[in-house]
């Protein structure tokens, strides 16, 4: 046996030398030509599967047993079959008129995507630009584990081939389809939410064989729940069929989500291939309205003072994480405050307006969703108000007048605080008595003292703001002297 050429580019001149056979003057310029690949029979091969091929080419400078040899390169995951002896392992040349079994005049290469041939009867002759077919692989009923074995990723494929006179030829490229379906994935339209009549998004499974091929052409048959919470496709029913395309993808039509609110599932299954289990999705109907409610006070705290206002802010969230405006809301309030009116601020924000009363304690704020139920809280702090208003003398008598017995005075005072209630006046020694402003006395002569202080509605007493004055007796006039004449 001639020494095999090492696997890697097989140029035509090592090749020749390597094999000691006589090439034609013209050989570097002769192609192999017209190249065709067929699998049992068929144009194209199954992913994995072990047709008997036969490999057919025109050979421009002819073919000659005895002397002559062939070189067949296919892709790294086409095996040639082992060699060995026996009827179930044959290897055939044939020309247009004869065929040959040349099973002990085959060498595999290492790697078994490339064998070569040197068949020894000499009675095998091709002529130049004649027809000679290479038939590898089980005949008849013989083993066929013992075929060659095509790769099992699916794709285009080129076979070369070359001899010792010609220069190698490629086959034009030729399929490996996907085998059968062996899985059906989903992978699109899981986990979705929506409203009664709204759609969710398609549903999308893929078709693969064993060797994890995409399966184009095969029926998926998408369903959905009979009873219960569901939906309707677009196209109308709760069963649609859609062919997987090239890449094995299938999309359903879009699905309308039914009234009944709940989670349900959707299946899809390969009907031609029971074998092949079916696929679920997760769906869920939603409920309309709010599935949350936020409630914030601000400010968080105030003196029960009577007078003071805070603002509560209601955010409203659906079932699908989203602002949710143009609702009608529900307060109710725990505690001494007065809410008003919600206001819908258009961006599922609602604005309470909250007056405080004068009892102390912690308020709480409950907003309610009539429609779906929801509910959410937010509390107020209301502080004890022990601190009163002040209040400031705005005009008095000057520090002394001057009056025979009694001088009539008066006072005006004013309070900025928001609480106010009233103000108590105090003249001299006599008693706190309530009063307004102006405030006026009949003040005799002597030393005198005005007082006045505020309150609030919870009765607190702010510091005194005081006024001291002088009445004193007019004094007597200067007699003028008498002039002398």
């Amino acid at each position: 046996m001639r020494k095999l050429i090492a696997a890697g580019a097989l140029a035509v001149a090592l090749f020749a030398a390597q094999a000691g056979s006589p090439t034609g003057p013209d050989s570097a310029q002769a192609v192999v030509r017209d190249i065709s690949v067929s699998f049992g029979g068929k144009a194209y091969g199954v992913a994995g599967e072990r047709p008997r091929y036969a490999i057919s080419f025109r050979l421009p400078q002819g073919f000659y047993g005895g002397n002559d040899e062939i070189m067949i390169e296919g892709p790294p995951q086409m095996q040639f079959p082992p060699l060995g002896n026996g009827a179930n392992r044959n290897y055939w040349i044939s020309t247009p008129t004869t065929t040959y079994n040349i099973l002990g005049n085959v060498h595999l290469q290492p790697g078994g995507n490339k064998i070569w041939i040197e068949p020894k009867n000499t009675s095998l002759g091709v002529p130049m630009n004649g027809w000679l077919e290479v038939q590898i692989g089980a005949i008849g009923a013989s083993d066929p584990t013992l075929n060659m074995l095509n790769p099992t990723t699916a794709g285009k494929y080129q076979i070369s081939v070359m001899t010792t006179r010609d220069a190698p030829g490629w086959s034009g490229y030729f399929d490996i389809v996907a085998a059968d379906p062996a899985a059906l994935q989903a992978t699109g339209g899981s986990g979705q939410r929506a409203f009664a009549g709204q759609e969710f998004e398609p549903l999308v499974v893929r078709a693969r064989d064993q060797y994890g091929n995409a399966v184009s052409g095969q029926t998926v048959r998408f369903a959905l729940p009979e009873d219960g919470p569901s939906g309707e496709f677009e196209t109308g029913g709760r069963t649609a069929e859609v062919a997987t395309n090239a890449e094995g993808y299938a999309i359903s039509p879009a699905i309308l989500a039914s009234e009944e609110a709940g989670a349900w599932q959707a299946t899809a299954e390969l009907p031609d291939w029971p074998a092949v289990g079916p696929v679920a999705f997760g769906l869920e109907n939603l409920q309309p309205g709010a599935k949350r409610i936020d409630v914030a006070v601000d400010p968080p705290s105030l003196v029960a003072d009577g007078v003071g206002t805070a603002e509560a802010t209601a955010s409203l969230i659906d079932a699908l994480d989203e602002p949710l405006a143009g609702q009608e809301l529900e307060v109710e309030v725990d505690g001494d405050v007065r809410a008003g009116e919600p206001v819908d601020n258009g961006d599922g924000t609602y604005a309470i307006p909250l007056a405080v009363g004068t009892t102390p304690g912690e308020v709480t704020i409950t907003v309610r969703d009539p429609e779906s139920g929801a509910e959410g809280t937010g509390t107020l702090e209301l502080e004890a108000d022990t601190t009163g208003p002040a209040v400031a003398i705005t005009k008095k008598p000057r520090k002394t007048l001057r009056a025979k017995k009694a001088k009539r005075v008066s006072f005006r005072f004013a309070s900025g605080a928001p609480d106010l209630a009233g103000f108590e006046c105090r003249f001299d020694k006599k008693a706190w008595r309530a009063c307004t402003s102006p405030a006026g006395y009949r003040a005799k002569r002597g030393r005198h003292r005005f007082a006045v202080r505020a309150f609030d509605h919870a009765g607190n007493r702010g510091p005194e703001a005081t006024a001291t004055f002088s009445v004193k007796p007019k004094r007597k006039k200067a007699k003028r002297a008498k002039r002398k004449r």
